[in-house]
């Protein structure tokens, strides 16, 4: 039964792994043509699921699971950021900020990430007890 126990923390390893936030890079769809560009880094202080970023009515990054969305090529000058994030197990934000953007520099706009709501702490909680009565089971 021993021998359960490495195999199966290499599984739990990876499940864990997979599951991780990635950061989000994208280049905003131009026009083809040569204006000053620069760009722009939304920031979340933690990671979501469901992030969306749209610059200037352009949807640059869809639903993704991350907490670091980088945008190059947005054309230097005001821009209008939009970003959506939460839902399901987070508490859900929208978010619109007016920036300026600077020619070959990227401008950062910090976004305060989900809250946990009273489901995702009861979810974690559980889901905690059950690791560790599924690692001790298989230590006995």
């Amino acid at each position: 039964m021993k021998w359960l126990v490495f195999p199966c923390a290499v599984a739990l390893a990876a499940v864990l792994l997979a599951g991780c936030a990635h950061d989000v890079h994208a280049t905003f769809p131009g026009t083809g043509a040569p204006v000053p560009t620069g760009g722009v880094v939304v920031r979340l202080t933690d990671a979501s699921y469901n992030v969306t970023v749209v610059v200037n009515g352009q949807l640059v990054a869809d639903r993704r699971h991350t907490g670091r969305v980088v945008v190059d090529c947005v054309p230097a000058g005001r821009a209008v950021v939009e970003v959506s994030l939460g839902g399901d197990r987070e508490t859900r934000h929208d978010i619109k900020r007016e920036i300026w953007v600077e020619p070959g520099r990227r401008t950062t706009v910090p976004v305060a990430g989900p809250e946990m709501t009273t489901a995702q702490g009861v979810y974690a909680g559980l889901s905690t007890l059950g690791i560790w009565l599924v690692y001790a089971a298989l230590l006995l």
